[in-house]
């Protein structure tokens, strides 16, 4: 007979004939997404688990918080160590789950990821203390760059592909500017990215070519190796091969090719990062429910600059060419909302610093 107490106390306990005692357990439970089935919510049958198995796992699973559930759901391995983790952890663990997975699961698998070079307190305290500490100094603890653009990188990673080896493959990688950069600019980072990042051809491709493969992970239903490489091929051999049949002199051929925008008139930063892909700027309209793509020819003209604003909230700039100086166009959040006076200050400052910074160099 085996025994699963309800959340948050995270125990199981199994009789063993031997001893004739109830000893404790690890159990291997799959959470597997919810499905809908006669207007209630019920657990997709696992394999190899008998009906009276199947009850009780669904008994015990219904007694976690949905979002810490559903979250779970969605990782391909150590679900059991996240779920422990989280049921220490409390609200603070909760939602650091759900607002970035991937630092949860870093913490959540602690002893196999931390640093040679360790605190005195020990794992188990670590993590039940780490979750209430800002998330770039949580970084710092597991060894990231303590960057806000990690933070929102790693927060792109899709679930499926959250394990231990795509945590150490890109805390190695991230330390390289020119990965992180490139990684900035992507909607999601599945296994396609992911594999390209691993085997080394993540330098070569191109930024749109980039964003093709990680906007075909992020659509991916079906992760299956064989549908991954098929994609793959794809829109790596039809860039390939564009370059190649089109001839170099043909105004028109390169025209069409041409997705680049213009040199953005300032260096961007952390918080301030330039559009400089047609890519880039569809996805700020989609993302932010907003008609900045049909700036899309004025900014190819240079008239106008496009920057996405990631912090202290999420905005989109445009800065617009007026009597030889770039001022603020418009600065607007998610559906054309009016933002905080703290963001317009930050823009201002950082608008100031860069333009007595071009009146310097020019």
């Amino acid at each position: 007979m085996n025994t699963l107490f309800g959340w948050p106390v995270i125990h199981a306990f199994r009789w063993s004939a031997a001893t004739g005692k109830s000893v404790s357990f690890q159990p291997e439970i799959a959470i597997l997404p919810e499905r809908r089935s006669v207007g209630v919510y019920r657990f997709e049958q696992a394999l190899g688990l008998n009906e009276q198995d199947q009850l009780a796992i669904e008994t015990y699973l219904a007694t976690i918080p949905p979002r810490i559930r559903g979250t779970i759901a969605t990782l391909a391995d150590r679900q059991w160590e996240v779920l422990v983790w989280a049921a220490r952890g409390g609200l603070a663990a909760e939602d650091l789950l759900v607002s970035n997975p991937m630092i949860a699961f870093a913490l959540a698998n602690l002893a196999e990821v931390l640093p040679t070079k360790q605190s005195g307190r020990t794992v188990e305290t670590q993590q039940r203390l780490l979750p209430s500490r800002k998330q770039r100094e949580i970084l710092e603890r597991l060894d990231f760059e303590p960057t806000e653009r990690v933070r929102r990188i790693l927060r792109k990673v899709m679930p499926g592909s959250i394990n231990l080896a795509t945590l150490v493959l890109l805390r190695d990688q991230l330390r390289k500017p020119a990965v992180s950069e490139r990684l900035a600019h992507v909607p999601a980072i599945g296994p396609q990215v992911l594999a390209m990042i691993d085997n080394g051809t993540f330098d070569y491709v191109t930024l749109a070519a980039l964003e093709a493969f990680a906007c075909a992970d992020a659509r991916s239903e079906d992760h299956h190796m064989a549908t991954l490489v098929e994609n793959a091929a794809r829109i790596w051999c039809s860039e390939l091969v564009s370059r190649a049949r089109t001839p170099c002199g043909d105004p028109l051929a390169q025209a069409a090719r041409k997705t680049d925008f213009p040199p953005a008139p300032f260096l961007g930063t952390e918080a301030i990062v330039p559009i400089l892909y047609r890519g880039q700027l569809l996805e700020e309209a989609c993302e932010q429910n907003n008609c900045v793509f049909d700036y899309a020819p004025q900014v190819a003209r240079g008239k106008i600059a496009i920057y996405r604003v990631l912090f202290p909230e999420r905005c989109t700039l445009s800065l617009k060419l007026r009597q030889g100086h770039w001022t603020v166009d418009q600065l607007k959040g998610w559906r054309n909302r009016e933002p905080g006076a703290d963001v317009a200050q930050v823009v201002a400052q950082w608008l100031e610093t860069r333009s007595r910074e071009a009146r310097l160099i020019g």
